[in-house]
C-alpha cells in the first residue's frame, strides 16, 4: 500500500518534522508528522538518529554517530603519525561534511546532469549532490597540511568513513521511497 504523495519526496518530508504548523489540522500542507516519524522507525537506529541529525537538525544525535564512526576508523590501518585525535577529528570531519547542506551548483543537488539528452554522474560533486570540500580544506580543518591528508588519511576517509555515512542516507532513502510514489 503506498502513502499518498503530497508534492514532495520522503526526505523532504522529514525536514517537516521541524517546522511548526500553524494548525492542527493543515501541517503546512505536508505529510502529518506522525507518518513522517513512524516511517522513521522502520530505519535502522543510527540511520534514524543520522536522519534526526542531518534533516531534523537535532544536533544531539552527533555523539551517538561519532561513536560507531570512530570505533570503525579505529580498526584501518593509519600511518603511526596520526593520534587518535586525528582519527577522531576526520569522522567529526566526514560527518560535517555530509551534513553540510551546500548543494552542488553544478547539479542542483541531483547528483546527475542531462547533457543532449544523457544523464551523466556530475564530474563537481563526483555524484555527490553537494559541494565538496577541497583536499586542502580538509587537512585545515584537521590542522594538517594537505600532504598529510593526501598521503596518510585520504584512503580511509573516502573508503570506508564516507561510505558508511552514505549507507544511513541510503537507508533513508530507501525507508522513504513510498512518499515518492502516487497512489
Amino acid at each position: 500500500q503506498y502513502i499518498k504523495v503530497y508534492s514532495m519526496s520522503g526526505l523532504e518530508a522529514l525536514k517537516h518534522l521541524t517546522i511548526k504548523p500553524n494548525s492542527i489540522w493543515n501541517p503546512n500542507g505536508g505529510l502529518p508528522w506522525e507518518e513522517v516519524a513512524a516511517t522513521l522507525a522502520k530505519a535502522s537506529d543510527l540511520a534514524a538518529s543520522y536522519g534526526r541529525y542531518k534533516y531534523c537538525l537535532e544536533k544531539k544525535w552527533k555523539v551517538k554517530l561519532l561513536r560507531p564512526l570512530f570505533e570503525k576508523a579505529m580498526d584501518l590501518r593509519w600511518n603511526k603519525t596520526i593520534s587518535h585525535q586525528d582519527i577522531y577529528n576526520t569522522v567529526s570531519l566526514a560527518l560535517e561534511e555530509t551534513t553540510n547542506p551546500s548543494v552542488c551548483p553544478k547539479c542542483n543537488g541531483r547528483k546527475d546532469v542531462i547533457i543532449l539528452d544523457k544523464m551523466y554522474k556530475c564530474d563537481l560533486c563526483f555524484g555527490l549532490g553537494r559541494k565538496s570540500m577541497s583536499d586542502r580544506s580538509r587537512g585545515a580543518y584537521l590542522n594538517k597540511s594537505r600532504h598529510i591528508f593526501d598521503v596518510h588519511i585520504k584512503y580511509n576517509y573516502f573508503n570506508t568513513i564516507l561510505p558508511m555515512i552514505e549507507e544511513w542516507e541510503l537507508e533513508l532513502q530507501r525507508v522513504f521511497n513510498p512518499y515518492r510514489r502516487v497512489k
